[in-house]
C-alpha cells in the first residue's frame, strides 16, 4: 500500500466515513490521477479543473455526480497541495450545484 493510499485511508477513518465510502473515494483519486500520469500528490488545481472539464464535457456525467467526483477529491488530496484544496474545490462544487438548480 503506497503512503498516499495509506494517509487517505486514515483520513477517511478519522472523519468516521462509511466502510463503502473508502473504495469509492479511492477509485475516483485514481481516475482522477491516470491520465496525468502521475501521483495526485504532483498534481495541482489545474489538474482538477482539467478533471472536472473532462467528466462534464467528455464523459457527460451529470452536474451532480461531477459534484460527487470532486467531493472524493477532497480527502484524498488535501495535505498534499501546498494550496488550500478546500478552499479551491468549494467554487468549483457550487458551479456544479448552480447547474444542478437550473435544471
Amino acid at each position: 500500500m503506497t503512503h498516499l493510499r495509506k494517509t487517505m485511508l486514515e483520513e477517511l477513518e478519522r472523519r468516521n466515513y462509511s466502510e463503502n465510502t473508502p473504495p469509492f473515494y479511492i477509485r475516483i483519486v485514481e481516475d482522477f490521477s491516470r491520465p496525468f500520469n502521475r501521483p495526485p500528490d504532483r498534481l495541482g488545481p489545474r489538474h482538477i479543473r482539467e478533471y472536472q472539464a473532462e467528466l462534464s464535457q467528455k464523459r457527460r456525467l451529470s452536474p451532480g455526480t461531477v459534484a460527487h467526483h470532486l467531493v472524493a477529491l477532497r480527502p484524498g488530496i488535501v495535505g498534499f497541495f501546498a494550496i488550500d484544496v478546500g478552499s479551491f474545490l468549494a467554487p468549483l462544487i457550487s458551479d456544479v450545484n448552480l447547474a444542478l438548480e437550473g435544471r
